[in-house]
């Protein structure tokens, strides 16, 4: 790796360490057409969720939902719910549709030869069932 990959390298972690600071207080740098109609909601979620992506990415999971219920009949799916905060998200976009969670809740496997040099490990992303039900209901 050249300095410059070194420089660019450090640059991105410092801005990734900044953005989880902000995100872990709820708070997103970039303002996306009436989002912020559904910001305060976004901003709950991801706090009580610690959601693992930025306002935008939220608010195009409502969007996307409200498009999706708007066209297509039948049930909606989340595979892979962690701590719920997109579940969360799509029961609020959804309306009076049924939403099946399917999640191990073990978090993932260990990393296989295909993974080499992925930043993931073994029970990332756990969380219990109990926590889903109980956080869903409130």
């Amino acid at each position: 790796m050249n300095v410059f990959q070194k420089l660019w390298m450090l640059r991105r972690s410092g801005a990734r360490a900044i953005r989880g600071r902000l995100l872990a207080r709820g708070l997103d740098l970039v303002p996306v057409m009436d989002r912020k109609s559904h910001l305060e909601f976004i901003r709950k979620v991801m706090r009580e969720t610690g959601l693992a992506m930025n306002g935008c990415e939220a608010y195009q999971i409502l969007t996307t939902v409200k498009a999706v219920v708007a066209k297509v009949d039948g049930a909606l799916a989340e595979v892979g719910v962690y701590r719920c905060g997109s579940s969360r998200l799509i029961c609020e976009a959804k309306g009076p549709r049924e939403l099946h969670l399917f999640d191990t809740f073990a978090g993932l496997p260990a990393p296989g030869t295909d993974d080499a040099g992925v930043a993931f490990w073994p029970g990332q992303f756990a969380a219990s069932l109990e926590s889903a039900k109980e956080y869903l209901q409130a």
